[in-house]
């Protein structure tokens, strides 16, 4: 027919999907995040956040999930389903990546009206919950990745790339 149209498909009623991979969906809904079998579609495991509201972040390969809501932003064992830390970043989280040691997490947040906003980036300490970096700036940072050593590569207003050493 000469369209490409998937072989199967999976459908999570009520459900957000927060991410894709060949091995697995994640979902959430009503604060409980849902881990599923790509192949079959057999629920693998689930766990409650503690919150009903939440925004997801990021899924390192390293078992960390990272998750904000009104208390600040949680870490997460995901595959033990146990919450790590909750960093207490108190402005709307707009991203949030973790070192894949679980030792630092690199925030993006904003502040202001949507016309006239600012925005804030810091790098935290997990243990602590103590921010030791702060970049303050009117223009958009969006972390992208953060390299074994520390080093946080982002967007600067959507087309400049800039690199952060979050290792300190």
């Amino acid at each position: 027919t000469g369209t490409n149209e998937p072989k199967r498909a999976r459908h999570f009623e009520g459900s957000e999907v927060l991410q894709v991979s060949d091995k697995q969906t994640i979902t959430a809904k009503a604060g409980k995040i849902s881990f599923w079998n790509a192949a079959d579609g057999k629920l693998q495991r689930a766990f409650e956040t503690g919150s009903a509201k939440f925004t997801f972040h990021s899924i390192s390969g390293s078992s960390y999930l990272v998750i904000s809501d009104a208390k600040g932003v949680q870490i997460w064992d995901f595959a033990a389903g146990q919450r790590l830390a909750t960093v207490p970043v108190m402005e709307r989280c707009c991203d949030a990546v973790i070192s894949p040691d679980g030792k630092r997490l690199v925030t993006n947040s904003s502040t202001g009206r949507p016309v006239k906003q600012n925005y804030t980036v810091r790098v935290w300490d997990v243990a602590t919950g103590k921010a030791l970096q702060t970049v303050c700036t009117s223009e958009y940072y969006w972390p992208i990745a953060m390299s074994p050593k520390g080093q946080l590569a982002y967007t600067k207003a959507g087309h400049t790339v800039e690199f952060l050493d979050a290792s300190r």
